[in-house]
Formats: C-alpha cells, structure tokens, sequence
C-alpha cells in the first residue's frame, strides 16, 4: 500500500496543480459569480417550458412549444435516459461546477494522455495546461459552446485509449479507455467534433496498420482494432436514448431530405441539390482563409476578434477623442478582418505549442507522429471550408454525415488537441533522448526557423503582405471610426503580436539549447518552459475571458431574463391556456429571448424541422397572415421607432383547432405550400395527395365545436361535440408519420395526417369525444434500453480493469520511476585515448572537459 501511495503522491500533486490554475483563472467564479454566455442565454430561454415541467414531474419533456409552433427536444438539451456517463464526468471535473470543473477535466484527460505516452509528469503538467487553457476553449466557453468545449475535453481519452491497445498491447485497458472515452463524447453531446476527431484517427488506422504489416503484426493489429470497435461500440451504445432520437429526427430537419424542389429556372435548379444535409453554400459560411490560419501561430494576425481591446495609445481611440467621444477607455473595436462572419477570438493555438509540434515532426518516431502531423494538416486545410480549393466540396458530397455539420473553421479545435499532443511528447522524449546532440540541434534551429522564423519575417514586414481591410469596414462610420484608424491598430497588433510569437519561440529555443548543451539541468529548462507556456496560453486567453467576464446572479438575472412591461402585459392578460406570440423583428427567427416568456411563432436552433423553415423562407418572413392566423398567433410584439416594444392582439387567430368545410387536394409539396398563400384557413385544409385514402368519399361539413381542454407539451386534450364527422385542423406542428405523436379518440388509437404543409388534421366522429395527442417516440423507448444496459456494462468494464489493476500493483509493485536525468549521450570517439570510455548515467559531460 505504501508504494501505492508513494507512486499517486506525484499524480495527486498535478491534480492540485490543475485545480489550482483553473480555480485562480476562474476566480470569480468562487464569489458566486457566472459567466454572461451568449449561448448558455439563449438555450436558458429555448429551455424555459422545458425546466419548467422537468422541476415539476423530476424529467425533462420530449417537446416543447416554446418556439417554432413546437419541436422535439433532442437538439436542445440531451437525452440522457438511461445513461450513467454522467458518474466519469463528474469524476472527472472533481464534482466543481463549469467553468473551473470543465477545464480540470480537459487537464486531467491531456494529463492521463501524457502518462500513457510515457512523458516525464513535469511535461505533462506543462501540455495540460497549454491544452485546458488555449485560447480556443476560453472562447468557446465564453459564447457558451459547452458541449463543444466538453468533446474537446475528452479527446485525449480516446486517444489514450488508442495508444494503450496498439503500441502498448494493453488490449482491454486501451479498449475500454476508448469506450469511456466514446461515451464521455456522447454525453456531453457534440457529434460534430467527435465526428472530426475519428476521421483522424482513420489517419491513425492507416498508419498503424502500414506499421503492423512491416513488423508483421497484423494479428495484434487485428487484436487491438477488434476490441476497440467493441468497446467504442459499447461507449456509443451508453448514448442510444439520444443518438436514435437525434437520427430520427434528423431527417425531419434543415438536415434531412429536402423537400421542396428549386423551381425551373432558378438559380438553385441549375445545380444539383443533395438528398439530404445542409446545402453547401450555408454549412460554409464559417470558412477561415490563410490569415486565420496565421492566426494559429500569431493570435493577432487576423485582428483577433469583432470586440478586441485595443490600448489608449491606438489610433482609433484617437480618432475617438478627436471628434469629441467621451469614455475611451477599456473600448473593445472590430479589429477582425479574416474569413468568417465575425468571431469571439482567435484559433490561437499557442507559439510554444506550435514549435514543439514542429519539432515533434522531426525527433518522434512511428505511427503516432504520421498521425499527429498528418492530422494537423488534414484539420487546418478543412477548416478552410469553400477557400480549400475542393476539399470541402469533395467531402461534403461523399463521405456520410459530413454534409450534416456546418461551420468547418470548428474542425480547428481539433487541431488544438493534436498540437500539443504531439509538442509535448516530443518535449518529453528530447528529455530522455541519447540522440546525438548535434543533429537534436539540428533538428530544433530548423524547427525555430519555421516558427519562430515565420513569426520574425512578419513582425518585420508583415504589414506590407496584407490590406488589412474586412467587407464590414464599412459599418465604421456608425462607431464614429474611420477605416485607416482601424486599418493602422491592426497592422499594429499584427506586429505586436509577431514580436510575441518570435520572442517566446526564441525564449524556449533557447532553453533546449541550454539543456541539450549541459549549460542547465532538465529542471530548470522544464521551469523556464513552464513559465513560458504559461505567459503565453494566459496572456492571450485573458484577451477574451477574464474577472469582467463575470457578473453577479442578480445582474445576470436582470440583464437576460427580466420580463419587459410588453412581456407582462400580454401574461396577465391571457387566459387561454395555449396561444403563440410573434415578435416582429429582424432577427425573429435567429432569437429565443421571447420564447423565455411566451410560445413563440420565432425563436432559435440550427436543428430546426425542414417544413417550418419553408414556412419561414417563404411566408412567415414575408408575414403571410394567413399562415400566422393558422399557427394561432394570437398577439404580435411591435417596436415602434423610438418607443418601448407594445403588443398588438391579432383577431384573426384561429385557436387551438378548428372545424373546416372544404379540402384543398395538392399533387406536390410545391404546390401544398405555395397554396397557403391563397387559401381561407378558417374553412379550407390543404392536404397532399399521398392522404387521398384518408379523405377519400368524406363528405366534409362545418358545424359543431373543438377546444383545448387540457395542455402538457406530451399530451393535448381536446373536447369535441358535433352532430355529424367533422374533419379539425390542429394548429400544431406535424412531425411524422410514426415519430412519436399519437393520436386517440375516447383513448382508443386514431389516424391523423398532415394538413396546410405543417399542420396535423383528422376525421372527427359525430358527437361528443376526448380527442387527445400523445408524444410517444418509440426511439426514445429502445434508445433508453440500449443506453442503460451499455452503461452497466462499461462501468463494470471500468471497475474491473482498476480493481485489477490495483490489486496487481498492491501484490506486485513495480521498480521504482527511473529520474529523467542524468542520461547518457553519444560521444564523438577520443583518438587520444586507447581506450574510449562510455559515459556512465552520471556523467553528462564532455569527457574533454574538465570538471571545475
């Protein structure tokens, strides 16, 4: 037992350490203060129904009618049933809340990485943190990306796990790392970034694979990749509730098969729309170009970001004072100029990570550098999306779910992962290496040179490569700026910035150089390096997120979710138990603020259902009242110019349902929509043909009554009273056929169709009945099953390999950790001598040196 403890003391110690950084970087999240997340407010208002029934019944409801005319929950929190992952990330963040809990994790992940590379604790402690803290998961937590940031976290594990089955035939430690590592990744729920990551590691596969064959160890090959797909299978499985509800509902989504057709002529008939996914043009909107990319080494190449802080001394600050501005001080101005819309700050992955993993290029040997290097450049030339020269394009129409994922400057997070992996390995193994000293230094000038080099030729001359000039500049005029004042604090951060990046590969250089040569000992080159990546990851991440990033509750509260006095007006007012509001704006259906208070015809989420977005394109943003009368809108919120928000109640609202007298035969999805433009829907459905059976010899008449009785965003009640069958409009939003909305009549299973393009109708029978919805998914059901049991068997798998683990460490304990230094080192022969003599692991000197 004592050398148990003997052998954690040191790991226990990187804990603390991480603990210790992340809580001192988020310090005022220790006071009670949270972080304003542009993100994390909007998803809080998209969830408002949802929470609401979830502190009620203990569980979180499948559909909410917060937003959209309503849509399943899937995309808007996690469906978690069944699944226990939550134990290991919880474990893993030591039970701390975000952000200081994420970014331990993120640590601890890269942490275990290092040890299972093998690399002295002191690098890994130093890769952990340049990891947690870049520059790219600051920022993503700062908007409020967290199940982004949490796949991130995670990565490492998967990679360890890879590592521990193929290079170190530990088949069922590696394997079920790798399932953790899978599940951990489905449970925080961002498949576009684990989608990333494994197509690298397919760069792994190929590479460890040529590796196999050429030491003829295609069966341990066989091995490893055998039980690591189970486990990862296993991992995915822990996920099933989300992942078959998420696939499902997929295809009804912007995602999914299109639906509607270009019309002859247009622009969008004259090439070829895919069967499914996103169209091209919009999933790369988020494209960087080369300077973003110069970005990676230099953090201000591309102006940082739309709100960067600039100092007193700038130019613009000047222009500002000139014309007689007043408060100057602290000013965040638009100095991005790059390729993507607008962004929070910079991919900087860090100048010191950078040059080790050049470095790393030229001293790791083996399958994991092919992996590590090609990755990077397979991740940086993706994430030029449309600037790539084909890439994209090529991907996007082949490769299965690719055309499903939008923003490819994102697949840059991964490559934020496999820098310092493959730096600080290289760091680590240099320590340890009896390479010849002059080609280690060789090898470390050129890697200087092609970073350090780069960053130097640009703080020279950088400003005469570029214009430094962004199409938004001219928006300037409305800040009271000029487009040469910002043009000049630009081309000044970019130098400044350059001189940062030269300075500090130039400081680490130094250092190896220092150790490589016995001028110092590895501790003080490890602290020097420590140092440095530190000032280096904190001071560029303290740009975007720092103690004014944090504000109390109470502001936090009042700032995002105080309800206005037009939001209180139309509360204490309605009566009914469900009716939507439409609040006119520009950006209504990219907001979700309104949904916070009021069921909402706009709101906000990428993952919303196809149909309702061709309402939008083509009716509700042009404000088509005869499709907002049938969504029941029954108020609008107006702003007038220079006024406070007010409502306006609109009295064509048609309820709940209705009773219509005549149905509308459409032939396509085309005709169905475009007919919405000039039918009656107080009297007339819309119905496909493919419903024709349905309807077929129904003799549809007007008269009697339906109401909402009862409201749960699961379950709809109505009460009907009729004297003959009447055929009711739903003003709810069809999402089928046989996705989870059933439908009954006096509790016995009833058909209903699709109506209006969005709407659910069906043939009510004559007299007085319950009519009611059920949101049943059978996905949700089997997904829950496969999840639950997936999880019993991977924390049982988890449980045994540590028990065991344990118990083999307790009965047999291993050698103690050799030191990393002294080593020997090959010496040049010494004619002189007759005899050469080897130097011996305390002598690290030059045998023609004598000692002082």
């Amino acid at each position: 037992m004592n050398h148990l403890i003997k052998r954690l003391i040191p790991h226990l110690i990187a804990v603390a350490i991480f603990v210790g950084v992340s809580a001192f970087y988020f310090a005022p999240q220790l006071s009670g203060k949270v972080m304003s997340q542009s993100d994390i407010v909007q998803v809080t208002a998209m969830m408002k129904e949802m929470n609401d029934y979830s502190q009620k019944e203990g569980r979180m409801p499948l559909w909410t009618n917060n937003m959209f005319g309503g849509m399943p929950t899937y995309q808007i929190a996690s469906v978690r049933a069944g699944n226990q992952t939550g134990l290991f990330d919880n474990l893993l963040q030591l039970y701390i809340p975000r952000p200081i809990g994420r970014f331990i994790s993120a640590m601890l992940a890269f942490y275990l990485l290092m040890v299972v590379l093998g690399v002295n604790r002191w690098v890994g402690i130093i890769g952990a943190i340049a990891f947690g803290l870049t520059t790219n998961n600051l920022v993503l937590f700062e908007a409020g990306h967290t199940s982004k940031l949490g796949a991130i976290a995670y990565m490492p594990l998967l990679a360890a796990g890879l590592l521990l089955a193929f290079r170190d035939k530990k088949y069922l430690a590696g394997a079920l790392l790798f399932g953790l590592g899978s599940a951990l990744q489905l449970w925080v729920n961002h498949v576009q970034m684990t989608y990333y990551l494994l197509l690298t590691m397919l760069i792994f596969g190929v590479a460890q694979l040529i590796h196999s064959i050429r030491h003829g160890e295609l069966l341990h090959f066989a091995k490893a990749a055998a039980l690591v797909i189970v486990a990862g299978l296993i991992g995915i499985g822990t996920g099933a509730s989300n992942l078959l509800t998420t696939l499902e509902y997929k295809e009804a989504t912007m995602r999914g098969t299109k639906i509607l057709t270009p019309a002859p002529g247009t622009p969008a008939a004259l090439k070829p729309a895919p069967k499914e996914g996103l169209e091209f043009d919009y999933a790369t909107q988020w494209s960087n170009n080369t300077v973003d990319l110069l970005a990676t080494l230099i953090p201000g190449a591309a102006g940082g970001s739309n709100a960067e802080p600039v100092d007193a001394d700038s130019k613009s600050v000047a222009t500002l004072l000139a014309k007689g501005y007043q408060g100057t001080t602290d000013l965040q101005l638009p100095l991005y100029w790059g390729g993507l819309p607008f962004t929070s700050g910079p991919n900087y992955l860090g100048a010191i990570a950078l040059f080790l993993f050049v470095f790393g290029l030229f001293t790791v040997k083996g399958p994991v550098k092919w992996w590590l290097g090609l990755g990077v450049l397979f991740t940086m030339i993706l994430s030029l999306g449309k600037n790539d020269g084909g890439l994209n394009k090529a991907l996007f129409e082949t490769l299965p779910l690719f055309n499903s994922f939008r923003a490819p400057s994102s697949v840059l997070s991964v490559t934020a992962f496999l820098v310092p992996m493959l730096g600080f390995l290289a760091l680590g193994q240099v320590l340890k290496s009896d390479e010849d000293p002059k080609q280690l230094l060789r090898k470390l000038w050129i890697s200087a040179g092609l970073t350090g080099g780069v960053a130097l030729v640009f703080a020279l001359i950088g400003g005469s490569f570029f214009s430094f000039t962004s199409a938004a500049d001219g928006n300037l005029a409305g800040y009271g700026l000029d487009a040469p004042s910002i043009v000049a604090d630009r081309k000044a951060l970019f130098s400044s910035d350059s001189w940062r990046s030269f300075l500090l590969i130039a400081l680490c250089a130094g250092l190896i150089w220092a150790w490589v040569t016995q001028k110092i000992n590895s501790t003080i080159a490890l602290v020097g390096i420590g140092l440095l990546t530190m000032f280096d990851v904190w001071g560029v991440g303290r740009r975007y997120v720092n103690t004014a990033s944090f504000v109390s509750k109470t502001e936090y509260q009042q700032n995002n979710f105080q309800a206005r006095p037009v939001d209180l007006e139309i509360i204490n007012k309605e009566k009914d138990l469900y009716y939507r509001v439409h609040e006119i704006k520009p950006d209504a259906f990219q907001w979700a603020m309104t949904s916070y208070f009021h069921k909402t015809v706009g709101g906000y989420n990428p993952a919303k259902m196809q149909r309702y977005n061709d309402l939008i394109e083509q009716h509700l943003s042009q404000g088509n009242r005869k499709v907002l009368d049938m969504l029941n809108t029954k108020y609008f919120i107006v702003t007038p110019e220079g006024q406070q928000p007010i409502s306006q109640i609109n009295p064509g609202a048609l309820g709940n349902a209705w009773f219509v007298d005549t149905l509308l035969i459409a032939e396509s999805n085309n005709i169905e929509i475009a007919a919405l433009n000039a039918f009656y829907p107080d009297s007339q459905a819309i119905v496909h043909q493919e419903f024709n059976n349905y309807i077929k010899g129904f003799d549809v008449k007007k008269e009697g009554s339906i109401k909402l009785s009862s409201y749960h965003p699961e379950k709809l009640k109505y009460q009907s009273d009729s004297p003959s069958e009447q055929f009711a409009v739903f003003s709810e939003m069809w999402y089928g056929p046989n996705k989870g909305w059933n439908a009954y009549i006096d509790g016995k299973p009833a058909e209903h169709i699709r109506v209006n393009y969005a709407l659910r109708g069906m043939r009510v029978p004559a007299g007085k009945h319950e009519i009611e919805y059920r949101f049943e998914p059978a996905s949700f059901a089997k997904g829950k099953t496969i999840s639950g049991a997936s999880s019993v068997v991977l924390i049982l798998g988890v449980l045994g390999i540590v028990g065991t683990s344990l118990w083999n460490f307790i009965k047999n304990p291993p050698a103690e950790e050799p030191k990393p230094e002294p080593r020997p080192r090959s010496q040049p022969t010494q004619p002189a001598a007759p005899v050469t003599r080897k130097p011996t692991g305390t002598d690290r000197r030059d045998p023609k040196k004598k000692k002082r």
